[in-house]
């Protein structure tokens, strides 16, 4: 946006909270002046500056973002549009109507946020009558949509995120113009999301997981036990790794590790001998407080008082303080282990009701259901058979937590450890930075989101789909679209299959040699119309009348040149294109997974030979996903798959 010669000038506003304003327009008298609207909406701190958008002309008051007046725009008054304010009142009603019909904030802030890049970009590139009608609107959208190509050609933009951005603008604009027909988009080259593209959850590594269930194991059962049975101070905690005393404390205990860094504490706790499980000796802590030796010493006594005082208190109180926040320490493992075994992702656990008026039913063979009604409403969670007795243990110590009665299963505490409050969207990193900074427990950090992938891997891995689902509460496809990476150590035992695809390739690419094999759509074939199977457990079987088929053939052969290659290429890009077409997620998979795979293994194989190739294989395979530059056979297939309007 050019300033030269620009008058830059703060314009007077007004602000409305997104449920408060005034709709009840009547043509076009409205009841706010929309040029000086900001709205104020639940999903950021910042005002909205809608009004702004009047003026093609504009810029943030400040250029840090962290500042207040950056949400608050400075605009050249000659550049006013006065037919932008139908279509910014348009917009008005959109948020409000999707706020009102329950669409979350963070996806109101996800499509303003959308459209407000894309105005910005309009105003800066000649499109500044992007808002005047729906065919101005329709010309900058196309615009910008080949802007977003480019950007995802060049590598600056993932294409899912890109199709995202163009999804939600289109879903604007069709609002603004009242487009029930799709005039705004017919016709243009959309940008289609990539399942390809589509980044899953990684899987934590086994041992990692072990480690942690392990750890939050010990937590659980030897707190709980001691809580609930009123064991008396110091008490041993056995860890997987090693065995601490823990005491009635602000810093109840301490591994190795971290007592080897005592003299780096805020506080040193001396009074607490952490490595014998006992209170210290006055003589053998003096060297740590500051003064002659009578302060020293004075000191030393006065911190042992009130160390013994604090042992006979919580000896003798079933509810104190530092009972009640170990308590809070198991209760947060056993979240841990919940989030472990139901693989529920954060945002339901939080809001997780509870009643005691529960049952409990057998959902599946291994799995129990855990089913009441709490809220007003019906709901349950699957756990595992094994961790039921876990739960009702759980159950006990939440009672003996709860000071009042609480709607919520899972809860922290405030500072007091008496008045709980829902648990942080943060939780479980917090809860092992706790570990590892006050107590130094050496653990890794497995996110809710990375538990459940973690037993879903397991779960797709042991059984099948269908149960996987059921465990998550997902569907089958969202199960196979961002769960199926499995972790690199079991990713690890695949790399053999990648030495069994050298022996498909022919790396003699001279004619006499090519025609001795027959040609086939996705490369050659050594004994043509004689399958012979590869791989027993692909569901795929040979097919010399199907390209899948040639996949899963021991005859299957490809020249290592640009036409076979590109033969192959344009047949993995019509497959994942046709993905649509397939009856379910799990279809799919089952079809066209294991072949997909063997693609990859095969272009990996050609790529590793040398370097010509690999720019070869490269070049082909960014000609085909970025300009469709197919084999001939495959261009045919995908121009009628097209016309019959298969894939869009």
């Amino acid at each position: 946006m050019k300033e030269n010669n620009t008058r830059w000038t703060e314009r007077k506003t007004i602000v409305y909270e997104l449920e408060n304003i005034p709709l009840n327009f009547d043509d076009n008298i409205y009841p706010v002046d929309y040029s000086q609207l900001q709205i104020k909406v639940p999903w950021q701190v910042k005002h909205l500056d809608v009004g702004s958008w009047c003026f093609t002309k504009r810029k943030p008051k400040h250029t840090n973002s962290n500042h207040a007046d950056y949400a608050t725009s400075l605009v050249d008054v000659s550049s006013f549009k006065k037919c932008r304010i139908g279509a910014i009142k348009g917009f008005v009603e959109y948020l409000h109507s999707r706020y009102s019909t329950g669409i979350t904030p963070k996806t109101l802030h996800r499509h303003s946020s959308s459209f407000n890049q894309f105005l910005v970009w309009c105003d800066s590139n000649n499109q500044e009558d992007v808002l005047d009608t729906i065919m101005t609107a329709r010309k900058s959208l196309a615009e910008y949509i080949l802007t977003l190509f480019h950007s995802t050609r060049s590598s600056q933009l993932n294409i899912n995120t890109a199709s995202r951005y163009q999804n939600h603008i289109i879903e604007i604009l069709k609002f603004i113009f009242d487009d029930d027909e799709g005039v705004i988009s017919a016709g243009l080259r959309l940008i289609r999301k990539s399942g390809t593209a589509t980044v899953a959850t990684p899987v934590p590594g086994h041992s990692k997981a072990h480690q942690s269930i392990e750890l939050y194991l010990s937590l659980f059962n030897q707190i709980t036990d001691f809580v609930l049975s009123f064991g008396k101070y110091p008490f041993q905690l056995t860890l997987p790794k090693e065995t601490l005393w823990v005491f009635p404390t602000a810093r109840p205990m301490a591994t190795t590790s971290k007592l080897k860094m005592r003299n780096e504490w805020t506080r040193g706790f001396w009074s607490w001998d952490y490595e014998n499980g006992c209170l210290s000796k006055i003589e053998n802590i003096e060297k740590y407080y500051s003064g002659d030796k009578k302060q020293k010493r004075d000191a030393s006594r006065y911190i042992m008082k009130s160390s013994q005082k604090a042992l006979v208190e919580a000896n003798s109180d079933n509810n104190n303080y530092y009972r009640r926040r170990l308590a809070s320490l198991a209760s947060d493992a056993f979240t841990m282990l919940f989030i472990s075994n139901t693989a529920m992702n954060l945002a339901q656990l939080i809001t997780l009701n509870w009643s005691d008026d529960y049952n409990v039913g057998k959902e599946h063979q291994g799995y129990r259901a855990i089913k009441l009604r709490a809220g007003n409403k019906s709901q349950h969670f699957i756990v595992t058979s094994s961790f039921l007795p876990l739960f009702k243990k759980y159950l006990k110590l939440r009672k003996y937590l709860l000071v009042e009665d609480s709607s919520l299963l899972f809860f922290g505490f405030d500072a007091s450890i008496i008045n709980h409050k829902p648990l942080s969207r943060g939780f479980t990193t917090n809860f092992n930075q706790k570990l590892r900074n006050n107590i130094g427990i050496d653990i890794p950090t497995i996110t809710a989101r990375e538990w459940r992938a973690h037993k879903a891997d397991w779960l797709i891995t042991n059984t099948d789909p269908k149960t996987t689902a059921m465990m998550l509460q997902n569907s089958e496809r969202t199960v196979l679209k961002h769960y199926t990476t499995g972790s690199e150590i079991e990713s690890a035992n695949e790399m053999s299959k990648f030495y069994d695809s050298l022996s498909t390739i022919q790396f003699n690419t001279s004619n006499a040699k090519k025609s001795q094999y027959t040609s086939v759509s996705i490369g050659q074939c050594q004994q043509y119309q004689t399958p012979e199977i590869l791989d027993v457990k692909n569901n795929v079987l040979p097919d010399c009348l199907a390209p899948t088929g040639c996949l899963n053939c021991s005859h299957y052969r490809i020249v290592a040149d640009e036409e076979d290659i590109r033969k192959l290429v344009s047949f993995r890009y019509i497959s994942v294109e046709s993905r649509q077409l397939a009856s379910s997620e799990t279809h799919f998979e089952n079809y066209f997974g294991k072949m997909l795979t063997r693609i990859d293994e095969i272009l990996m194989s050609l790529r590793s030979q040398n370097k010509k190739l690999k720019l070869l294989v490269d070049r082909i395979c960014s000609e085909v996903s970025e300009q469709e530059i197919l084999s001939p056979y495959w261009d045919r297939k995908y121009q009628l798959l097209i016309n019959l309007e298969l894939i869009k």
